[in-house]
């Protein structure tokens, strides 16, 4: 009996001992060591794929020796030898066929799928994702069934069809859950918040991101927790937030180990951007270099144009256009191995080397493809980023009115995404100012109600003093006096109140100075005294720079206050002939009547320097602000229109911007 017991734990033990590699699984037929080196993220691909082709020729079963087939084709993948991989895990799925080992076929599937969806190749990994459907449906496993859902929604992604890769994303979560299998409701969290954040769905982005981060560190699996992070960081930065974005991504960075190649290339390419973004130039190259470097030689396609193309934009901003040519043509030799969303990115550097060498026509061309791959993908952010650089483009061509036209879909698109937060400041002024409009209402009924009143009483003291007689009527009129003088007072009032509510409707809430539809009467009235008069008048549309950071780094009670402190400056250093209100946001208008073009460029420098000259205080904070300013002059009024004069110093405003901020340009 007891020799019996022996032979049956004998039996058991190398089932008990296996690690499970699925989540929920009751069996494995995958051999323990191989599982071990599988898990094994201390050690490089490289060393474990040496030892797993030692064991696999030596392997105990064709069964063990197909998992060993499956887990040197994922070594191989992770070391760039994409052939090699496909011909070993087709060799796996083989082994599974024949042995009926449904948990290898599984695995086996879902690695090829994933290798075809990122090398761009859609069909072949439709196909073998319904192979890996068919068997997750029979099986009734909810683990297989998130894992195929999986693959099938990154497929959806790369080819653009974002509401379906969410659709199926959401059920690899839910079939995740049920399985019970928290790496994989992490990861797909993460696409999910992925998409979302692409589409500008960022609050719900951000939701995801962080209910997977929970998960992956309850897990500890520092993989999914440094693929979390750098969604986090993608988010921010879809924010425009590139300090916290730079910040998460770093974190990321701390969580890879040996094996974690690719992605540390993938980390060090996007954390180059973002120091590109906030200035810090020289941290950028050195990131974007050890990017390319590692890239060049175990990378992927993605990873390649990802980390060429964020060295070639540092070195357009280091001036070294020859090298930025070269890195951005190393990335183009990847166009036809990768997906839709990386030959966008190939567009938009190719368009930015072409700007920089004076090739407008190839600038052009890119810019409008990198536009239409960013709408074919649905990418609503991308977009947003590849209509303000073809706007760019466009008026350094000297097509003006499609420059125009770019720009005006660049604001609706920035409307939609509705990520400016200044804008929403701005709504909320809005809504209490018509609340107080609405009050002012009230109020001049309630005082005609009084008004009424008092008539009636009036009425009744002269039926009073007719009874009473003569002898009263000295009593009588003296009330009645009284009574006419408070009418009077009233009536005084209710004027008051009047003017009082115009001047309300005509100012801006927050600043106290003139707001748009003041000063668009206002423009109206001077153009029409300049054009009978034959007289100039030039226009200063003012923008504050970068004041989301002041809102993000200081607090919207900060960014209010530099509103309210830089138009009483500007209004003290304009002429007193001036017209000058708030347009919206943080932007400003100032309307000069007689005033030639080369004065009114220097007025505006007089504007600039008032605002640069000394920081504002907002309690124990110094905050160095600037202005951007265009200047449109018209010397013949009658030749221009409100609008063509708004648009020509827009179009100034905008140069200055692109041209570094903190200066005027004259349309």
């Amino acid at each position: 009996m007891w020799l019996r017991l022996l032979l049956l734990l004998a039996f058991l033990l190398p089932w008990t001992a296996a690690p499970v590699a699925w989540a929920g699984a009751i069996h494995s037929t995958e051999p323990a060591d191989v599982a071990a080196l599988r898990n094994d993220r201390a050690h490089t691909a490289e060393s474990l794929l040496a030892q797993l082709d030692a064991w696999g020729k030596t392997a105990p079963t064709p069964l063990a020796a197909g998992w060993a087939k499956l887990a040197m084709g994922e070594f191989a993948d992770e070391l760039e030898q994409p052939e090699r991989a496909y011909a070993l895990l087709n060799e796996a799925v083989a082994v599974a066929a024949s042995e009926r080992a449904d948990d290898l076929a599984v695995a086996a599937n879902s690695r090829l799928a994933s290798m075809y969806a990122n090398r761009g190749d859609a069909n072949r990994a439709s196909t073998v994702l319904q192979t890996l459907e068919a068997i997750a449906r029979h099986s009734g496993r909810k683990d297989w069934m998130a894992l195929w859902a999986y693959n099938r929604g990154v497929l959806e992604r790369k080819l653009g069809r974002f509401p379906d890769a969410i659709r199926y994303f959401e059920q690899s979560v839910a079939d995740a859950r049920d399985g019970g299998n928290h790496a994989q409701q992490a990861r797909s969290l993460n696409a999910v918040g992925l998409v979302l954040s692409r589409t500008g769905q960022f609050a719900d982005a951000l939701a995801r991101h962080n209910e997977a981060l929970e998960l992956a560190q309850a897990a500890q699996d520092a993989s999914e927790i440094a693929r979390t992070f750098r969604m986090l960081g993608f988010l921010h930065r879809n924010l425009d937030d590139e300090e916290l974005a730079a910040q998460n991504i770093r974190e990321a960075l701390k969580h890879l180990g040996p094996r974690d190649v690719r992605e540390g290339i993938a980390l060090r390419g996007e954390l180059s951007r973002s120091l590109l973004k906030m200035g810090q130039v020289e941290e950028a190259a050195r990131f974007g270099e050890e990017a390319s470097e590692a890239a060049m030689s175990l990378g992927s396609p993605p990873n390649k144009v990802n980390s060429f193309t964020a060295l070639s934009d540092v070195r357009l901003a280091q001036g070294r256009i020859d090298d930025a040519d070269l890195w951005s043509r190393r990335a183009a030799e990847q166009f036809n191995t990768v997906a839709i969303r990386d030959q966008v990115q190939i567009h938009a550097n190719r368009a930015s080397v072409a700007r920089a060498r004076g090739d407008v026509k190839t600038a052009l061309s890119e810019a409008r493809a990198t536009v239409d791959g960013a709408r074919k993908l649905g990418d609503k952010v991308l977009e947003r980023s590849a209509l303000d650089a073809l706007s760019d483009i466009e008026l350094a061509a000297g097509d003006a009115m499609a420059a125009m036209a770019t720009r005006k879909a660049f604001q609706q698109l920035d409307k939609t995404l509705a990520i400016d937060v200044a804008g929403r400041r701005v709504a909320i002024l809005e809504g209490n100012l018509a609340t107080q409009r609405s009050e002012s209402q009230r109020a001049l009924l309630a005082r005609d109600n009084q008004i009424q009143s008092l008539r009636i009483a009036r009425q009744r003291l002269l039926g009073i003093a007719l009874i009473v007689g003569f002898c009263a009527l000295a009593i009588f009129a003296f009330v009645l006096f009284r009574r006419y003088r408070e009418t009077q007072r009233l009536h005084a009032a209710l004027i008051a109140s009047a003017g009082e509510l115009e001047r309300v409707a005509r100012t801006d809430a927050l600043t106290g100075v003139s707001n748009r539809g003041a000063v668009t009467e206002q423009f109206e009235q001077l153009l029409a005294e300049t054009q009978a008069g034959q007289r100039p008048l030039a226009v200063l549309l003012i923008d504050i720079d970068h004041f989301k950071r002041i809102n993000d780094h200081h607090g919207h009670l900060a960014g209010d206050a530099v509103l309210r402190d830089a138009a009483q400056r500007m209004r003290a250093a304009l002429p007193d002939t001036a017209r000058f209100g708030r347009w919206g946001g943080e932007e400003f208008i100032a309307v000069l009547p007689d005033i030639a073009p080369l004065q009114a460029e220097q007025v505006a420098e007089r504007v600039r320097q008032a605002i640069a000259a000394n920081p504002f205080r907002f309690e124990e904070h110094a905050i160095a602000v600037s202005i951007s300013i265009g200047v449109a002059a018209a010397p013949r009024p009658e030749r221009r229109g409100i609008d063509r004069l708004i648009a020509t110093a827009d179009a100034a405003l905008y140069r200055a911007k692109n041209a570094g901020r903190n200066r005027v340009e004259v349309g």
